[in-house]
């Protein structure tokens, strides 16, 4: 289902490159590992519950045998025998029954390892506790450097050389950031311009709190941006990444979406500073009208 979302999702593209056939090769190879899986999976529960099943049955079949003999020589009194089958007769269905329960159980405690991987991940990006007092969020940036290990997917944010463990080797890391300096006073505005891979979107993901960096190198108001507590800084702070993400709610409920109490004339007021008032009277439903999940019923622009 992962796959046939992706390439749902991905159409265009695929259609575009003419890639439809080599698509669905892809598809076809992830059905018949799945296809494997399953059949595994069910033989060995098969298995299973056909052993606990011959089991309850070769038990009956054993206390007939001897129990038969014992009473057939007044070894054992028949009541004392009927007592014993009906014991028995109680267990079977249950010893059947704990094979179905071993499997299902298995398979549970195999989901919960992977729940557990996220449960129990330490949180790395922590805030200050208490309140800081922000005013109108001056920015003093000081000797910021940020490195990236070798094939890793998150930054290590440090003013030193690292290296990282990459399919047992060893590999230098790539200074992103290094020794940047800058401040911005309270209200005006800054422009940060360099080539691809020059680091400003992690610049700008350090700023909104989404990456961890050291302290002593980033600060709010003079309050250490690690110092000042996360719902208190994201409050103030509006982010617009690169790759814009809509969810599958009305066009007002989207816009409004970071002050949930906002009006219809705020919202309207939003619209107007995006320039999105002349395609607003386009739309079926106007503010109502479903936005698709990512935007997709809307223009990238």
């Amino acid at each position: 289902s992962e796959k046939v979302d992706e390439s749902l999702s991905g159409q265009l593209v695929i259609k575009t490159l003419n890639l439809e056939q080599a698509d669905l090769e892809r598809f076809r190879l992830r059905s018949e590992h799945y296809r494997r899986l399953n059949l595994s999976v069910t033989k060995w529960r098969a298995l299973l519950i056909a052993s606990m099943m011959v089991l309850a049955a070769l038990s009956m079949l054993v206390v007939l045998g001897l129990g038969g003999r014992r009473v057939a020589s007044g070894d054992l009194a028949f009541g004392d025998f009927g007592v014993m089958l009906t014991y028995l007769a109680w267990l079977a269905v249950p010893t059947r029954t704990l094979g179905f329960v071993i499997s299902s159980l298995r398979r549970g405690t195999s989901a919960f390892e992977r729940l557990r991987e996220v449960l129990d991940h330490d949180v790395e990006l922590r805030g200050g506790e208490g309140e800081a007092e922000l005013g109108g969020l001056s920015l003093d940036v000081r000797d910021l450097s940020v490195t990236f290990p070798a094939l890793a997917d998150e930054p290590v944010l440090s003013g030193s050389e690292v290296h990282a463990h990459v399919g047992g080797e060893r590999d230098v890391a790539r200074r992103v950031l290094d020794g940047v300096s800058f401040q911005v006073p309270a209200g005006t505005t800054t422009a940060i311009v360099g080539h691809t891979g020059a680091g400003k979107s992690v610049l700008a993901r350090i700023l909104a709190r989404q990456l961890e960096v050291a302290p002593g190198q980033v600060f709010v108001d003079g309050h250490d941006i690690t110092e000042v507590p996360l719902g208190e800084l994201r409050a103030r702070t509006g982010y617009v990444p690169q790759d814009a993400f809509l969810f599958s709610e009305p066009l007002h409920d989207n816009v409004a979406l970071g002050d949930p109490t906002a009006d219809e004339q705020a919202v309207l007021a939003a619209l107007e500073g995006a320039q999105f008032t002349t395609d607003l009277g386009q739309l079926p439903d106007g503010l109502g009208t479903l936005v698709g999940e990512r935007g997709v019923n809307l223009s990238g622009g």
